[in-house]
């Protein structure tokens, strides 16, 4: 089951050109996470696997939005978080944070960071989808033949 932590939520017309950063340094859940936000959402998606890696792209490719997958073996979040929003190229960017039932990350936490959400995944990609897509205030692709 999903659980949702949202903080704000971003006007429709923020979103236009539909890129997503996606972080995480596990590879099968980096390459799960790229394939459901590719196909059920039409996004299009540039994959970092670590959080250095992850502030490079985005100073580069400067997302629309972050999704910020985390882990237990990668603890530098806090400061990536900082660093992010110290760079004129990535203080604004909304970040969606990932996690697996992580209780510690509250409404204050989230505050802290200008992150938009948080989200409490479950394996179903295309409820993690559906969740990404609303707090971002993207509009998924119609998906079908047309008649």
């Amino acid at each position: 089951m999903l659980n949702v932590k949202v903080m704000k939520g971003l006007p429709a017309t923020a979103m236009t050109a539909k890129t997503i950063l996606l972080i995480n340094n596990e590879p099968n859940v980096r390459e799960i996470l790229y394939l459901s936000l590719t196909d059920f959402c039409g996004l299009e998606v540039f994959r970092a696997g670590s959080l250095l890696e992850g502030l490079q792209r985005a100073i580069q490719e400067q997302p629309d939005a972050i999704l910020l997958a985390l882990s237990s073996s990668d603890s530098d979040y806090f400061t990536f978080l900082q660093k992010l929003r110290t760079q004129p190229e990535t203080q604004t960017i909304p970040v969606v944070i990932l996690t697996t039932g992580a209780k510690w990350l509250d409404s204050k936490r989230l505050q802290q960071f200008q992150a938009v959400g948080a989200i409490d995944y479950a394996a179903d990609p295309s409820l993690l989808s559906n969740q990404i897509t609303k707090l971002l205030n993207l509009k998924a692709p119609s998906i079908g033949n047309g008649s």
